[in-house]
């Protein structure tokens, strides 16, 4: 799960009582959704962004047009609300590895009562097994829900989930790591989301208004306590990968994987979130990673293009809606982050490499050095003992006792009679 309003697994639950809670359930049609047998035979048509408009679910089935908006049967749909939320690592994929689909967007209305019918109305007439959002339906029979079934669906239909089983495994581990974090990250920005919370603070849902207030008390609190402490352990966490990668992507893959494109969402989220989240020189790895995310042709495509919408955000009921971007944007465009294409992506980890290979080169000289300047003194302490004991010599022989002293032994020395010199001084 990616970072959006509540209606995935962890929410299902939730979701299923709010529905209920604000409409009641649509009447069954005659018949069913027709399957189309295959794809269109004809060049794809243009990706289109699909916005449903809010209908009463109150007393009626959705009209052919209404279920051709949900599912247009000539190519596949994504279904989803409007906002990023948990689908957009959906739509960053499918973009990523060129799959034309129709963006099909529900809308919620505004608070206080939030009205979902533009779902509802179509929820249990699409033929899933598990009616929810995000839904993906194929022509051709197969119909997904859940954010991490589809993900993984198709990062192994297209290829993107890893060269080896190791690396598969390393993704597996990653992304779920990143639903970790994403899952803390909402439980602050849902903290007053009717059906997700005991009782919502005064104030928040004010008629009149077209989303959720963006500050309150509960969130302030609780927004504070995850950028102090959850938030610089998750953050640990995608950095040790890195690290451990070694490749610059979070699986230690050659390419990137859909891991990666599910982190390098959870993290442009947070950008806007708290734009100074990665600014610790701790996670360094985790801002040259956003260059690399960010410059990866497909991806700068997208977030170029009329499909991607930066808000909003979370569904209207979360805090962290719409608004958001325009008070992070300056810093958030013109810092750390900027996209580099893949040439410059390139250059820039060989002078990392560069700087390394100096840095130790560095480090060896200095090491070599300390070895001949401590070889020097030794050498210098014996030259000077040794000068010690010459001196002694000359001085008084019979008293040069001292170790290792090259002079000839007294009773080696003899008179001009012959006596030794160590007879006659008694020695």
């Amino acid at each position: 799960m990616l970072a959006g309003g509540p209606s995935d697994s962890r929410f299902a639950s939730a979701v299923k009582k709010e529905d209920r809670k604000n409409s009641a359930e649509p009447t069954r049609i005659h018949g069913h959704v027709e399957h189309a047998s295959s794809m269109s035979d004809g060049a794809p048509e243009r990706d289109s962004v699909i916005q449903l408009e809010r209908k009463s679910v109150m007393g009626r089935s959705p009209t052919e047009a209404e279920m051709s908006r949900a599912f247009s049967k000539k190519r596949p749909a994504l279904g989803y609300w409007d906002n990023r939320g948990i689908a957009e690592p959906i739509r960053l994929l499918l973009h990523y590895v060129g799959v034309e689909f129709d963006d099909v967007r529900f809308d919620v209305g505004p608070p206080p009562a939030y009205d979902k019918s533009d779902w509802l109305l179509v929820k249990d007439h699409l033929g899933l097994s598990a009616p929810n959002l995000p839904y993906w339906i194929e022509p051709g029979g197969l119909r997904l829900t859940q954010s991490h079934a589809i993900t993984l669906y198709l990062a192994q239909k297209h290829g993107v989930d890893g060269e080896s089983a190791a690396v598969r495994g390393r993704a597996i581990m990653a992304h779920e790591c990143v639903r970790d974090c994403v899952s803390a990250f909402m439980a602050v920005t849902y903290c007053n989301a009717p059906g997700y919370c005991d009782a919502a603070e005064d104030g928040v849902h004010a008629a009149g208004a077209l989303q959720a207030a963006r500050q309150s008390a509960r969130f302030n609190a609780k927004r504070d306590a995850y950028l102090k402490e959850k938030l610089p352990s998750h953050l640990d966490t995608f950095t040790t990968m890195l690290r451990h990668g070694a490749t610059g992507w979070v699986a230690g893959s050659a390419e990137p994987t859909y891991a990666d494109l599910c982190l390098g969402e959870a993290l442009d989220q947070h950008l806007i979130f708290a734009p100074h989240c990665l600014d610790a020189p701790a996670h360094e790895p985790l801002r040259a990673f956003m260059g690399r995310f960010r410059g990866l042709p497909a991806v700068a495509a997208y977030h170029q293009s009329e499909r991607f919408k930066a808000e909003p955000l979370h569904n209207r009921y979360a805090h962290f809606h719409c608004g958001w971007l325009h008070s992070a944007e300056k810093y958030y465009t013109q810092r750390h982050y900027t996209p580099r294409s893949a040439g410059e992506a390139k250059k820039s980890r060989r002078r990392e490499l560069c700087r390394d290979i100096l840095a130790l080169v560095l480090l060896l000289g200095v090491l070599g050095a300390m070895m001949a300047v401590g070889r020097t003194a030794i050498e210098f302490h014996e030259l000077e003992e040794h000068v010690e004991q010459e001196a002694a010599c000359a001085a008084d022989l019979p008293m040069c006792n001292m170790t290792g002293c090259c002079c000839p032994s007294p009773a080696n020395f003899v008179d001009a009679g012959g006596v030794s010199l160590e007879s006659a001084s008694g020695i």
